[in-house]
């Protein structure tokens, strides 16, 4: 049967042209064959590829034997390489970098590999990222974030309920005046009545901390605060799709996102805000997806 108007997705995200659709003979080392029935036939494709699950609702049994494997990754499909003893990422190097970074934009991705952070490539598959093409603003609970304007480094902190900003934001402060010495001069907020409260009020001022409130439906004042929120929804969702962790895990992934954006460049600073912040480089070769 010609196939040519076909084309296999694969797991790197590209696409592989189906020339034929049939059956085949499968050969167990065992001398058992196995018809499999709608195989599709794609030359660019070297390695043959069946569902486990498949041949499992026909009345077949699979048993791994073989336990020499080691690279192995998280595999969200049911398709298994029955020929290969050893598992192996199949991502290209620029899109496996590009979600070990929490799915940043590719301008990111660029300036990294400028800076000799990142090795250069010429790969274009960061245009079909499907988990960066489906992700929505969905999301989190209760969380807040705090922004240094300065270097842009970014703090986050998560929250059972609202009431707990104050707090929060007391801890926010001993971890700043403890770990880097300096002292909190002014906080820009919206007005929410989380900022608002008596005893909020009170400890700023006590503290001789100015409190800048933006006006009312006025969220383009404090473009800061609405990028930062905007884009780590975003990359969390994005790593969340990439995986079939639960979304229970979205508290992880938020606080893995801020750790990236600290570690990548962004427009208003020329250096990344963890080398402004400590003085060093980031380093990303522990980073995995």
């Amino acid at each position: 049967m010609d196939g040519q108007a076909y084309t296999l997705l694969l797991g790197n995200v590209m696409h592989a042209t189906v020339e034929a659709i049939g059956s085949f003979d499968l050969v167990l080392p065992t001398g058992l064959i196995i018809v499999l029935d709608n195989c599709h036939f794609a030359p660019t494709i070297t390695r043959g590829v069946v569902s486990i699950s498949h041949l499992v609702d026909n009345g077949y049994i699979h048993t791994f034997t073989n336990y020499d494997m080691h690279d192995l990754y998280l595999n969200v499909s049911s398709i298994y390489n029955v020929s290969n003893k050893r598992a192996k990422h199949a991502l290209d190097s620029t899109h496996l970098w590009h979600c070990r970074l929490g799915h940043i934009k590719k301008k990111r991705m660029e300036k990294l590999q400028r800076d000799g952070i990142l090795q250069p490539t010429h790969d274009e598959s960061l245009e079909k990222c499907k988990s960066c093409i489906t992700a929505s603003r969905e999301g989190a609970s209760y969380f807040i974030t705090f922004t240094d304007d300065f270097n842009h480094y970014g703090y986050i902190y998560l929250m059972k309920h609202k009431h707990e900003v104050f707090e929060t934001f007391k801890v926010f402060q001993n971890e700043v005046e403890n770990q880097l010495g300096k002292k909190i001069k002014v906080i820009r907020s919206y007005r929410g009545g989380e900022y608002l409260s008596y005893e909020f009020v009170n400890h700023m001022k006590s503290y001789g901390i100015v409190s800048q409130l933006t006006p009312p439906y006025t969220p383009q004042h404090n473009g800061v605060f609405e990028r930062r929120n905007r884009t780590l929804l975003d990359m969390v969702l994005s790593m969340i799709n990439l995986t079939t962790l639960p979304k229970s895990f979205w508290g992880y992934a938020l606080e893995f996102a801020v750790h990236i954006l600290n570690m990548v460049p962004t427009k208003k600073v020329d250096k990344t805000s963890y080398e402004i912040c400590h003085g060093k480089a980031p380093k990303l070769s522990y980073l995995r997806v």
